[in-house]
């Protein structure tokens, strides 16, 4: 008498990745997404992506993603390779998540009212260093879902949120006029 399989059937694990991604699944993307989930023949690989996209790729790689994002990695192969990768983990794992500021932290405010050196003009709007200190991102989709979270307004330029200094101001302040 043969085993019963435990593990679930693609579609199955398909629809419960995209159930637990958190994105809206009322909208025609999520239940668009949700479809291709359950009619699926093989894993998805549901990496985010931009702005709360789901990657579609089959993801026949390390734990179901696709090539593009870390599945086709099996680490480095050479001495060399690994000993890159031991002083990377090494240099990283110094300044470790306990020391990165937490976004909205106030040293952000000491930041931007201190002045500039005379060779960098002080804007209207932050620079993207600052946006990036800031954020605590550095790409621009997360840079965007945090000013988002925290109420800022900002415009796009292509997709480089531009955000008003003054607002900043006001948000981290609590002065009206922030949302």
């Amino acid at each position: 008498m043969p085993i019963p399989e435990t593990t679930p059937a693609p579609s199955a694990a398909n629809e419960a990745r995209v159930r637990a991604s958190g994105i809206n699944l009322t909208t025609e993307y999520g239940k668009w997404v949700l479809n291709l989930a359950r009619t699926s023949k093989s894993h998805l690989c549901l990496a985010r992506k931009d702005f709360d996209f789901l990657c579609i790729q089959p993801g026949d790689g390390a734990g179901h993603r696709c090539r593009l994002h870390g599945g086709a990695s099996r680490g480095p192969k050479s001495d060399e390779g690994r000993a890159r990768a031991s002083a990377n983990l090494l240099q990283n794992r110094a300044r470790g998540p306990a020391q990165k500021p937490a976004p909205g932290a106030g040293d952000m405010t000491e930041q931007l009212a201190a002045p500039l050196p005379a060779h960098q003009a002080s804007g209207e709007f932050l620079s993207l260093e600052e946006l990036a200190t800031f954020t605590g991102r550095k790409r621009r989709a997360a840079q965007c879902r945090v000013l988002q979270e925290l109420g800022i307004p900002f415009l796009l330029r292509g997709r480089t949120p531009i955000v008003s200094r003054v607002l900043v101001h006001q948000a981290m302040s609590g002065a009206a006029g922030a949302r």
